[in-house]
């Protein structure tokens, strides 16, 4: 039998409340999902640079440019002031360790109608020297030109080497213009052309020079032979070795170079006189000099360390400066006109020209030379040299047998000999 609740309709009783049924959803009457919209970057413009921030960049700006000005002042004002190049340009050369050069010299003496032409190629390289002279003697008593050529070689450990060449052909140009000029000197006088050939006869002749001076035997001692010249060789050789060591010292003692420069910089004795045409880029500068700041130079530095070992090597070693500054004055008795040529970069001397004309007698000097500065060829030391004292003995004897002297005793070999000579007569008998 089914049981009732009892409490229904019971007065004072509610009934209990019952669950709301909640409705199950049907995934087919889900709506659908709209699409979302993908989110764009943001691009948040940069803040404006504040009112300080302009100034700073305005100063940076300003002292940047102020930079560049003063380096461009400093490059046309300062390093190239002609003053600054030529004192580089010296001293490139007084300090080179590496150096080329290549010119000419040329005298000319009017009056003697002589003109003699030297041409040159020299190199140093760390120490060593060496040097090749070609000498052109232009005499107008001459029917050729007599022309010879001077090899030198220096060693970094002070050895010197000479050699000359084409020395026969010079002694043959001179013996036969003496010969030449002897002859005129008798058709001046009116001698016939007869009575000079009984006098004299050109081929005895240059044999008896020949033989009074021993060519034939001197020339092949010293004519294409190089020459070993030690310091021992040479006299007060202690001085001169002492002076070169010094002077390397100098040349390599940064300190000493800076020295001399502070001394030279207070005494600018060599200074520039104008501005010349550049020469293959390089500018010219037209240079005088200072008697009374090369003086004060001189005196300064006379007080150096430096001077005083110099100095110790040669007590007189600055005699002769000296003795050329106090002759020197304005009234010279000579023209001298001094140029040089810089390279515009380096400072380094690129070519110099010296031309010196005497007020006297008008002989002229000319000097050009070309510089490559930090550039050297090899210097070649001769290996099959022989040495001076050698060369000194066989010329030595070989005069003294000319003339009929004993080597050893002093003795005349032709103290009884008689060479033909009349002593009432003029000339040689028999020639």
């Amino acid at each position: 039998m089914d049981q009732q609740p009892q409490n229904i309709g019971q007065p004072g009783v509610q009934p209990s409340p019952q669950p709301t049924p909640q409705p199950v959803p049907q995934p087919s009457m889900q709506p659908p999902v709209p699409p979302q919209p993908v989110a764009q970057p943001v691009f948040t413009p940069p803040p404006k640079p504040g009112k300080k921030k302009k100034i700073i960049g305005i100063i940076l700006g300003v002292v940047g440019l102020l930079i560049i000005v003063s380096a461009v002042l400093l490059y046309f004002v300062w390093w190239q002031s002609p003053n600054k190049m030529v004192t580089d340009a010296l001293l490139s050369v007084v300090t080179a360790e590496k150096m080329n050069n290549t010119g000419t010299l040329v005298i000319e003496a009017p009056s003697s109608d002589v003109k003699m032409t030297i041409t040159t190629k020299g190199t140093t390289n760390n120490g060593a020297l060496s040097g090749d002279a070609t000498v052109k003697l232009e005499v107008e008593a001459l029917d050729e030109d007599v022309v010879f050529d001077v090899h030198g070689v220096a060693s970094d450990d002070g050895v010197l080497y000479v050699k000359i060449d084409k020395l026969r052909e010079t002694v043959d140009t001179v013996i036969d213009a003496i010969i030449k000029q002897q002859t005129q000197q008798y058709r001046d006088q009116g001698m016939t052309e007869s009575d000079i050939a009984q006098v004299e006869d050109e081929d005895m002749a240059k044999q008896q020079v020949s033989s009074m001076f021993s060519l034939d035997t001197l020339i092949p001692k010293v004519d294409g032979q190089w020459i070993r010249i030690a310091s021992d060789d040479l006299e007060d050789n202690e001085e001169a070795q002492c002076t070169a060591d010094v002077m390397k010292d100098i040349q390599k003692d940064k300190e000493v170079t800076r020295e001399v420069m502070a001394i030279y910089d207070a005494n600018r004795f060599i200074q520039v006189k104008d501005k010349v045409d550049a020469k293959d880029g390089a500018p010219g500068f037209r240079l005088t000099g200072d008697r009374d700041k090369a003086q004060a130079f001189m005196s300064e530095f006379k007080k150096t360390e430096t001077a005083g070992r110099l100095l110790k090597c040669d007590s007189t070693i600055f005699d002769s400066v000296d003795d050329a500054l106090k002759e020197t004055d304005s009234s010279s008795n000579a023209d001298i006109d001094f140029v040089i040529w810089v390279d515009r970069f380096s400072h380094k001397l690129k070519s110099l020209q010296l031309d010196v004309t005497s007020k006297e007698d008008e002989t002229k000097v000319s000097a050009t030379y070309d510089f490559e500065i930090g550039q050297a060829n090899e210097v070649v030391v001769p290996s099959d040299a022989r040495d001076f004292k050698d060369v000194y003995d066989d010329i030595t004897s070989s005069i003294q047998d000319s003339y009929g002297v004993n080597a050893s005793t002093d003795e005349y070999y032709y103290d009884d000999y008689d060479f033909g000579v009349d002593s009432n007569a003029s000339t040689l008998q028999g020639v």
